[in-house]
């Protein structure tokens, strides 16, 4: 059965959403494919992780995990941040035959511009607050005595 294979440190995991794997989506959200992706958007989104999940179990497959929130959870100790996530399940989606080339290659694209517009409208804000906060907003937010550490 064909797949998305990606390498999350030194493991390989293969992912695709079956029939009945789109069907549990449905049942569980709602919401097909599509529309759970095109909701989950934002960071660790809950429909992300179940797509993840959906996506380990199909049948005959040999990943060592089958939980979705603990591959999300295996994706950002390796470095992924949340658009190569996202990136993730949208190959997946395209390699499972829900999303054309073209559907896949517009998600991606519009998620990079929401992504971009936010961050934009961010630093404007940072813009106009420095002449009426200056020394708060150079100084940046407070460190907390906490660092991070691999278990």
């Amino acid at each position: 059965m064909k797949s998305n294979q990606i390498t999350v440190g030194k493991e390989k995991f293969k992912l695709r959403i079956t029939a009945q794997g789109q069907k549990n989506l449905i049942q569980e959200h709602e919401k097909t494919f599509f529309g759970l992706v095109s909701e989950s958007m934002e960071p660790g989104g809950v429909g992300i992780i179940d797509i993840l999940t959906e996506a380990l179990n199909f049948k005959g497959n040999d990943n060592t995990v089958t939980d979705g929130a603990e591959l999300y959870d295996l994706m950002i100790d390796a470095g992924y941040d949340q658009e190569k996530i996202f990136k993730t399940v949208v190959e997946t989606g395209k390699t499972s035959g829900i999303l054309s080339e073209k559907e896949a290659q517009t998600f991606l694209r519009v998620t990079k511009q929401v992504k971009t517009g936010v961050f934009q409208r961010l630093e404007e804000a940072a813009e106009d607050l420095a002449g009426t906060e200056e020394e708060e907003v150079e100084k940046g937010p407070e460190k907390t005595p906490s660092e991070p550490v691999d278990d």
